[in-house]
């Protein structure tokens, strides 16, 4: 479908459009279980419909829709079979007689190819519906057998050549190749591809070939005369001369010759119907055999003729190509055709004579189809008459080692093509070669086929075979050697893998390319080698020991020959040592079974050892000095093998005591030959990849129950003895161990005591263990197998303690990549299992191991705080305390070592014998348990204590609750006494605290209210799953409904004590849930519910809630947190509590129920921020679609406005949110980038947006006061110490230029000291600098801008974090002397002293510091300056330079009340300054500023004057009687009149105004004269 839309007749988009469009439909409609027929008749309606009457007319959107509907009935398994079949037969039957419609233009005649692809595909896609429906079988059939014969006669006598061309000739050529391709199962895969758009691995699993009935075979075959007539053919060729000479209207046909394409075209349709049918059964075998001869006989003649044509070119036409493969298919049908031993015979010679044929340049390439199908068809001819099998064989073996003329000539081709570019070049010689190469596979394989069949009647017809061919490796002397015996070579390998079956066939085969291979040495011995190694994988058993065996020797002697003193012939194997090194590691690579690959280990493992003793013992011989680098390089091209083979490997726990002897001297010498450096550049960084690969799977290099190992095997068994080192030589080794350990000098006093085989013991175990680890991580614990090792601990050269230095060593390399490691959930498991691990050795035995558990413990939680509130290590830890205590007072086990298991863990705990040890060690542990819980309540106390809930209700729901439990009473006791500070008691100095009670502080209530309410619904949910079970007619489905439906009656009630219930039964349907993944409805309505009912209560519950769920089930915790940002939105979205729009300041939100929320997310960050990286994205989502990144200015900049109310009482969820932002941008969850710098942005940017308005005071009791001003605080110290994160290369990073690719830059070489002596390749120090890259000239350029616009913005960064922390500190103050006047001792706040002494004394007080802080701030938003004038009344600086920017620049403040005392100035009105005239449009003040500017504060003036007046008449009337006095005393320095012109208009308006006028005025006169006596 796909190749016939792209060539639709409209030839527009539009036709490309509608096709691709009904594909999709149909392929939509077949996905659809039981489509209804309503829709299908759709997509049919699309179809041309036709009648008796009337013909089919075929438009190019009714073939589209005609395929799609094809495509719908394949897809869909027959879907509506018995409506769409009848249809699609009509359009078979109307085909004779439709009418194709032009694509577009009417001088246009319809497209041959359209037609054609058209049949083509309707035609192939029947014809798979008849494979799927027996039942429709015959009738499909026999319509397009009707077809056949109706386009066939009409081919015959038709005389309208442009009805044969255009449409006849097209529908036959389509019709034949549908059949031709419905026997070739890879051609009809690929059709039934582009057709259905499926993959091909989709459509060849649903191609069904199609086997025809005897009768419609033989009507099939009289149509297939019909068409080859001689007669017919030429008839068709004349025609179309004279059509295409005479035509006036520019034609699309893409031949200029039938008859070929016509022939080949019917000889296929033969083909595929004839060839799952018996030649005997057929009647007209006989006449089948006879055409074909005949029509074989024609076109060899015609070929023969093409060999008088002289191009030089290896262009092919189409008429030859389609000669060729006439030739091809009728070689195909004769041979199904031969029915006897004679006709074989003959048929072989006509074959022969084909194969070898001679023709020119240009033949030679077009012929080689046909070669190839000679090849084919002499390996099948041999299978089906097993008496020319010998025939067949030498036929095919002359064609390889003559050699053929053919193969001859195309490597005379490749090697003597020309062109105009050297890519032309190229691929024309990759084509060529691709073509000899597949002539000689094919001959092979057909080779191989005939030997098969010669096995049935001959036993030694292999072996005669075998020995015929290895002959002519001696006695070729033609020419062409070279190829004659590569092809040799070539068949001997693939015989003796393909017929690896056959007693002695391969062990012959191998035989000969041993007897030649490095024999001399010669071109050819790679070649060989490569077939050994094909043997090796694919033959029989025996030949991969003789190969394996074969090459090891083989490399040993070489070596040992280039040292002077192996075998003579040894050095013949030089040339190909490589090629068996590659062989080595291919059949590695390629092997399964385990114990060949355990051999191969075991070979390579001597081998390699071998080399370098005798690589050392070399160098002991030569009188000169000589190094280890010398031998370095034989013995590392067998590391990739090694790599190689260990990959299919299991690791090495338990070796056999000679592989791991192998093993400790593999180490020993990759440690002296630098093998194992990390970094080193003196080997191929492969060769260290490879190490890592072994270091994955080796085994410990310890023996098993041997306390002495140390001290006998190292001084007798190592392969570097002590009286073979020198003192040099022993000095490098211990200056290199100590370089490594980096010890203290208790322990470089104890390595330089140490000997050669102690120290390259210790080296190699720290190598080992450390790519170990670097491979994986997982693998830490075998380093304990060291400390373990009573070998080592009895060791009195100090070998305990070197090696647990080698152990902290490989501990810091192991949390350095632990830190590398992303952190997802599979990350946060691993760091688990390790702290598991850690947790049951620091109850080791040793006091040394446990020491070290406890110190590498106490790192890994420094480096990855989370795991103190990890469920799963908690929990460990308090069931190893029950089971130890268990143990403890176990009478049975008393006076004797016994292993504790610990449910849920494979580890096992080893238990002292001394009553005295155990007590110890169980205080011991019981102490660090309390520690541990201690730390975790300090920095996740929500979290720590759902833990602690959940341990004791999970045992309590158990029977062993009912009994003692150490852990549990553990559990208890760390939940009491770290229970936290109920909500009035955190508002309380220590000092107060002290004196209370615990009862009247402590907030176990909640803690215990928690665990019960957790308990109580968990049993009602177990309850009700109980009854789901018992098949009681209830479904799990009904129930989540029951419980989502209960939440929201109670939400919309807002009944609180039924909504926290509902909210712990769901929330315990989800903990009893035993899927991967939580139900989303339940889930959800955990989330939203709350922010819908949002009440401080509701808001508490969730948390609650939340809390529970994370600590039972973490691995729902990533979902749950994608539903709370979801919910959190919601309330942005909805303007709900901190994000209520700023309407009336008198109008306080409610904003608890947020201030609760951002509590609970800011400590779940803190625990996520270590584990989950997609959970700190989610964070930062949240925080950009809350934080705004600009700052408001009246109704301006509404689409970067912050969302966040203003109003005092959201000040702690401001900052809170901002607390927050900075955490995440000073950390490193997130890396450096856009992300990150705009996060920053919105942090500043919401700070000075809860300035940018008039100071308000709260009305909100003194512990959420308290809370408010604690926020504040956090906030600033977080702000103080963005200091130390503000750096330049955060934001060049985002301004530099795109990276250079791999490689493109030159890296200096790294500077490695050596030793002068043998061992010159161990690496004595580690380089402290990397090289550094060469920038180009612009890279510099742009580097250095970039740099300076980073200092830029550090510097703007800089200036705008001190103005906030000026900001912050005044808020605190403000607060502060609200919450506390007094100033009294027992309310200060913690961090409160910090603030307000930074102010005082860090914050720079100068004038010019004071200006620019108020332009950055008008800069950022004029309102933010003009406040600032209200935060800091007593800077004049700020006063004065506000003063002067908005006497300048009025019209951004126009809409601030606070902003006219800046404009209306003695200075501005005296010099009538233009800021006077916005004026006109200021806002209103309240009443009193108004008549406060006809006093004798403010001079007269018009603009003044017009002002106040406006804003009199906007006041009510019921607020100026309030201020009648002052309104009249205004009368008196009102000289311009305005507020008498007040007065009279609005005494009109108001009767009790009109009366008090006249009356305050009477009382100011007699208050004025009466004193003056008048």
């Amino acid at each position: 479908f796909t190749s016939y839309k792209m060539t639709s007749i409209s030839g527009g988009s539009p036709g490309v459009f509608f096709s691709e469009t009904v594909g999709h439909l149909a392929r939509s409609l077949a996905q659809i279980d039981d489509p209804p027929w309503n829709k299908v008749e759709r997509l049919l309606r699309l179809c041309p419909s036709h009648s008796s009457s009337d013909p089919l007319i075929l438009t190019c959107r009714g073939q589209d829709a005609i395929l799609g509907l094809l495509i719908f009935l394949r897809e869909s398994k027959l879907k509506h079979k018995n409506r769409l079949v009848p249809y699609f037969l009509n359009v078979v039957n109307a085909l004779p007689l439709a009418q194709w419609v032009p694509s577009s233009s009417a001088t246009l005649k319809p497209d041959q190819s359209s037609c054609q692809q058209f049949v083509f595909h309707l035609v192939t896609m029947l014809l798979q519906v008849a494979t799927l429906d027996i039942s429709m079988q015959e009738e499909i059939l026999l319509s397009l057998l009707r077809l056949l014969q109706s386009l066939t006669e009409t081919a015959v006598e038709e005389t309208s050549a442009s009805k044969v061309f255009q449409v006849v000739v097209p529908s036959l050529l389509g019709l034949c190749g549908a059949i031709g391709v419905s026997g070739n199962k890879e051609l009809l895969t690929n059709v039934l591809s582009d057709v259905t758009g499926v993959s091909r691995k989709q459509a060849g699993d649903t191609v069904v070939l199609l086997k025809w009935r005897m009768d419609l075979v033989e009507s099939v075959f009289k149509e297939v005369m019909r068409l080859t007539e001689r007669d017919l053919l030429a008839k068709l060729d004349l025609q179309l001369t004279e059509y295409l000479t005479n035509h006036a209207l520019p034609v699309t046909i893409l031949y200029k010759s039938v008859s070929g394409i016509l022939t080949v075209n019917a000889l296929l349709m033969l083909k595929a119907v004839i060839q799952f049918q018996d030649v005997h059964a057929i009647s007209c075998a006989g006449t089948v055999q006879a055409l074909v001869r005949g029509l074989l006989s024609s076109c060899r003649s015609e070929l023969h003729l093409e060999r008088s044509g002289k191009g030089a070119e290896l262009s092919v036409s189409q008429q030859l190509k389609r000669k060729v493969q006439a030739v091809c298919v009728c070689i195909e049908i004769e041979v199904w055709a031969t029915t006897n031993e004679a006709d074989a015979v003959g048929l072989h010679q006509t074959l022969s004579s084909l194969l070898n044929s001679v023709g020119g340049k240009r033949l030679d390439y077009a012929h080689s189809p046909l070669r190839s199908a000679c090849i084919q068809q002499l390996g099948q001819l041999a299978e089906m008459w097993p008496a020319v099998a010998g025939e067949v064989v030498q036929t095919l073996q002359t064609f390889l080692t003559s050699p053929s003329y053919v193969l001859q000539r195309l490597k005379q081709l490749s090697g003597s093509v020309t062109g105009e570019s050297a890519k032309a070049v190229a691929e024309k010689k990759a084509a060529l070669d691709a073509k000899f190469v597949e002539l000689r596979n094919e001959a092979i394989d057909n080779v191989c086929r005939a030997l098969r069949v010669g096995l049935k009647t001959n036993g030694d017809f292999v072996q005669a075979f075998l020995v015929s061919i290895g002959n002519k490796l001696y006695t070729t002397h033609s020419r062409d050697q070279q190829m004659t015996s590569s092809n040799i070579l070539i068949t001997l390998g693939r015989v003796g893998c393909t017929l690896s079956d056959t007693p002695g066939a391969a062990s012959s085969a191998l035989a000969l390319l041993q007897q030649k291979l490095c024999k001399p040495p010669s071109s050819f011995d790679t070649l060989i080698v490569d077939q050994m190694v094909q043997m090796a994988v694919k033959a029989e058993e025996t030949s991969w020991f003789q190969v394996v065996d074969e090459f090891t020797r083989m490399s040993m002697e070489a070596v040992t020959a280039g040292y002077g003193y192996g075998p003579a012939h040894g050095l013949d194997y030089k040339s190909c040592s490589r090629a068996i090194m590659s062989g080595l590691e291919y059949i590695a690579r390629h092997t399964s079974d385990q114990n060949k690959l355990q051999e191969l280990l075991l070979r390579v493992l001597e081998l390699f050892i071998n080399l370098a003793l005798e690589g050392k013992k070399a160098g002991d011989q030569t009188s000169g000095p000589t190094k280890a680098s010398s031998s370095a390089f034989n013995l590392g091209l067998l590391l990739p093998v090694l790599s190689a083979t260990v990959h299919q490997m299991q690791v090495i726990a338990q070796p056999k005591l000679r592989l791991l002897k192998l093993f400790r001297d593999f180490w020993l010498y990759c440690v002296v030959m630098g093998f194992a450096v990390e970094g080193s550049k003196l080997w191929p960084a492969e060769w260290l990849s490879a190490v890592r690969d072994v270091a994955a799977k080796s085994p410990s290099l310890l023996s098993a129950g041997s306390e002495q190992y140390l001290g006998r095997d190292l001084m007798y068994g190592s392969a570097l003895r002590n009286d073979n080192v020198t003192a040099a030589e022993l000095t490098d080794l211990r200056s290199n161990l100590l370089d490594l350990l980096s010890g203290s000098a208790d322990l470089i006093a104890v390595v330089n005591k140490l000997t050669a085989a102690q120290c390259t013991y210790l080296m190699s175990a720290y190598r080992l263990e450390s790519l170990r680890v670097s491979a994986d991580t997982k693998s830490f614990k075998y380093v304990f197998l060291y400390l373990e090792d009573k070998g080592i601990q009895k060791d009195k050269a100090g070998m305990g303690q070197c090696m647990h230095a080698v152990a902290d060593k490989i501990f810091q390399q192991f949390v350095s990549l632990l830190e590398q490691k992303p952190r997802t959930r599979q990350t946060e498991l691993e760091l688990e299992s390790h702290a598991h691990f850690l947790v049951f050795q620091f109850n080791n035995l040793h006091k040394r191991i446990q020491r070290a558990a406890d110190q590498y413990l106490s790192t890994l939680v420094g480096k990855f705080p989370h795991l103190l509130w990890s469920g799963s290590v908690l929990t460990l830890m308090l069931d190893v305390l029950h089971a130890m205590s268990q143990s403890l007072e176990d009478k049975a086990k008393k006076r004797q070592a016994h292993e504790i298991s610990v449910p849920g863990t494979a580890l096992k705990l080893v238990f002292p014998e001394d009553d005295s040890a155990r007590e110890r060690l169980v205080l011991d542990f019981a102490a660090r348990c309390g520690e541990v819980i201690q730390e975790a309540v300090k920095w996740a106390p929500n979290q720590s204590r759902s833990l602690l809930q959940e341990y004791i209700a999970r045992l309590e729901l158990n029977i062993g609750g009912l009994q003692h439990h150490t852990g549990i009473c553990l559990a208890t006791e760390c939940a009491v006494k770290y229970a936290g500070l109920n909500h009035l008691a955190q508002a309380q100095k220590a000092s107060v605290l002290e004196k209370l009670p615990e009862c009247l502080k402590q907030d176990t209530s909640q803690f215990i209210s928690k665990l019960m309410l957790r308990t109580r619904c968990l049993g009602e949910v177990i309850g009700m799953k109980s009854l789901v079970s018992s098949d009681s007619g209830i479904s799990a489905k009904c129930i989540t409904q029951r419980l989502i439906s209960q939440l929201d009656e109670a939400m919309v009630a807002g009944a609180t004590e039924q909504f926290t219930v509902s909210m712990f039964r769901a929330t315990a349907l989800l903990v009893a849930t035993e899927a991967d993944a939580p139900n989303p409805e339940l889930l959800r309505a955990i989330c939203f519910m709350p922010m819908k009912l949002f009440t401080e209560t509701a808001m508490q519950s969730a948390t609650a809630c939340w809390e529970w769920l994370v600590s039972v089930k973490p691995e729902f915790e990533l979902q749950l947190l994608c539903c709370i940002v979801d919910s959190w939105l919601w309330t942005v979205n909805h303007q709900l509590g901190a994000f209520s729009p700023d309407v009336d300041d008198s109008l306080v939100p409610n904003t608890q129920p947020h201030n609760i929320l951002t509590k609970f997310l800011v400590e779940r960050y803190d625990v996520a921020k270590y584990k989950s990286a997609d959970q700190v994205e989610l964070y930062c989502h949240l925080l950009h679609c809350s934080l705004g990144v600009g700052v408001r200015s009246g109704n301006r900049s509404k689409l970067i406005q912050a969302p966040i109310s203003r109003h005092v009482s959201a000040v702690q969820t401001r900052f809170r949110l901002l607390q927050l932002g900075l955490s995440i941008v000073q950390g490193d969850s997130i890396p450096d980038g856009v992300s990150k710098t705009l996060l920053r942005e919105r942090v500043y940017s919401t700070a000075f947006d809860y300035f940018s308005v008039a100071p308000l005071w709260p009305v909100s009791e003194s512990h959420a006061l308290r809370e408010d001003i604690l926020s504040l605080i956090k906030f600033w110290q977080a702000m103080q110490s963005e200091k130390r994160h503000l750096k330049a290369p955060m934001f060049t990073g985002l301004l530099a230029p795109p990276q250079a690719e791999a490689g493109s830059t030159a890296v200096s070489p790294q500077r490695i000291m050596v030793s002068e002596g043998w061992m010159n390749t161990m690496v004595l120090s580690y380089p402290r600098h990397s090289g550094i890259a060469e920038k180009t000239i612009s890279e510099q350029a742009h580097s250095i801008k970039s740099e300076v616009r980073g200092a830029e913005l550090i510097k703007l960064y800089s200036k705008k974090r001190t103005l906030i922390l000026a900001l912050v500190a005044n808020e605190v103050e403000r607060l502060s002397t609200l919450y506390n006047p007094l100033g009294l001792p027992d309310q200060a706040i913690d961090g409160e002293e910090v603030v307000l002494q930074w102010r005082s004394t860090s914050f720079p007080q100068s004038e010019r510091i004071w200006k620019e802080f108020v332009r950055l701030a008008w800069q950022m938003s004029p309102h933010l300056a003009v406040h600032m004038a209200a935060r800091f009344p007593n800077v004049d600086a700020v006063k004065n330079e506000v003063t002067a920017i908005v006497s300048v620049h009025p019209g951004p403040v126009s809409d601030v009340v606070e902003a006219l005392r800046f404009v209306v100035t003695d200075q501005n009105i005296n010099r009538e300054t233009p800021a006077l005239t916005h004026l006109l449009c200021w806002c209103s003040v309240p009443f009193i500023i108004a008549l406060s500017l006809f006093s004798t504060r403010y001079p007269p003036h018009p603009l003044l004057g017009y002002y106040a007046a406006r804003v009199l008449r906007t006041c009510s009337l019921q607020e100026v009687l309030f201020y009648i006095p002052q309104l009249v005393q205004c009368v008196r320095y009102d000289k311009l009149g305005f507020v008498s012109e007040y007065i009279e208009k609005a005494a009109g308006q108001s009767q009790m105004l009109a009366h008090q006028v006249p009356f305050q005025t009477f009382l100011m006169l007699i208050n004025e004269f009466i004193p003056l006596g008048m």
